[in-house]
């Protein structure tokens, strides 16, 4: 009978990891580098990549975050300086162009395990003027790229990751040992087991 009983708290513990990771996979987003450009004092995600070409006066700006549902909207940088306050004292140059460059490095929320958030960025860059955003964005940070030209780390942050997979209740769990998990789990088995006994017991 105790062994059967052991089975059987198994079986039932063995159940509650698999409806974790389903509903992990069901919330499956990315971690990655969102690029914006700036109008009229409002951010617009920016769906061209990186090889657009900013004008004088434009201000760009790159985001740490991660991938959002369908109905949810991009969140922006955080950061809401203007070209003035950016690239104030900055002098014209002939074939020249001033852009302002900010980096959002987020938030600790996305922030990969046992990795340091740099500090922000906010600055002007004169650059020439048919200079990409990439092109621009490199004056100010040592930039990592993978094999396709997407931007998968800015300073050495991510360290080696490039648009990986996040889940909410992943990190959130993160610092959980899985021992701690499984005690839940053989818990609330054990407690259904016994409801079902009593159950049994009262209808005989």
């Amino acid at each position: 009978m105790k062994s059967k009983l052991l089975i059987s708290v198994l079986l039932i513990s063995s159940f509650f990891p698999t409806v974790s990771s389903a509903n992990a996979a069901s919330q499956q987003q990315y971690r990655y580098w969102s690029y914006w450009q700036k109008t009229n004092s409002n951010w617009a995600y920016s769906t061209t990549g990186a090889s657009h070409v900013p004008s004088d006066g434009a201000i760009e700006g790159w985001l740490f975050t991660i991938s959002n549902s369908k109905n949810e909207k991009p969140t922006p940088p955080e950061i809401s300086k203007s070209f003035s306050e950016l690239c104030d004292g900055t002098p014209t140059q002939a074939e020249k162009k001033r852009v302002g460059v900010v980096i959002d490095f987020g938030n600790v929320a996305y922030q990969p395990v046992g990795e340091k958030i740099p500090t922000n960025i906010a600055t002007c860059v004169i650059a020439p003027i048919e200079s990409t955003g990439y092109e621009v964005l490199a004056l100010v940070s040592k930039v990592r790229v993978d094999e396709s030209g997407f931007v998968c780390g800015l300073n050495g942050y991510p360290k080696t990751e490039c648009g990986a997979k996040f889940d909410a209740s992943t990190q959130t769990n993160a610092q959980k040992p899985s021992w701690f998990i499984w005690m839940i789990n053989i818990g609330l088995a054990v407690v259904l087991l016994i409801l079902i006994s009593r159950r049994r017991n009262a209808s005989q």
